[in-house]
């Protein structure tokens, strides 16, 4: 009694492999599936473009850390004034409290679990959450003394 199966193989953005065997590794067919990629129009080509001069631009180590150091300095800013909004009523103190520290771990569990090479963005997303969660200490230390 042999049964089949369908084993995909995705090996480029552009196209599909299909192989349908027989469990004993008989091949009864193959399919190639090609997928057509965006039209070329003026508005494809400038996305593309803007992307790949962006990533051209942040090549550079300096610039890299410049992005980095802002990201850093919107998130004390984002944290200083999510603790001044939030304080403002003191109704939603607990329930943002809540979704901070929840956003924060989320960020860190994804950042720092990566087995390999961190990117640009995470390196981006991280420094913001350091920014907020160190403004919070600092608002702290404002109100306790």
């Amino acid at each position: 009694m042999t049964f089949l199966r369908c084993l995909r193989i995705y090996y480029s953005h552009t196209s599909l492999l299909f192989i349908n065997s027989v469990v004993n590794g008989q091949f009864l067919s193959i399919f190639k599936i090609k997928f057509d990629p965006m039209q070329d129009t003026r508005f494809n080509n400038l996305i593309r473009n803007t992307g790949d001069r962006l990533n051209t631009w942040l090549l550079n180590p300096w610039r890299r850390w410049s992005v980095i150091t802002i990201s850093l300095l919107l998130g004390f800013y984002f944290g200083s004034a999510m603790s001044t909004v939030a304080g403002q009523k003191a109704v939603l103190d607990i329930g943002i409290a809540g979704v901070l520290v929840a956003l924060s771990e989320l960020i860190s569990l994804v950042v720092y679990r990566r087995l390999t090479r961190r990117s640009f963005t995470l390196d981006s997303i991280n420094a913001f959450k350091i920014g907020g969660i160190y403004s919070l200490f600092v608002e702290a230390f404002k109100l306790g003394s």
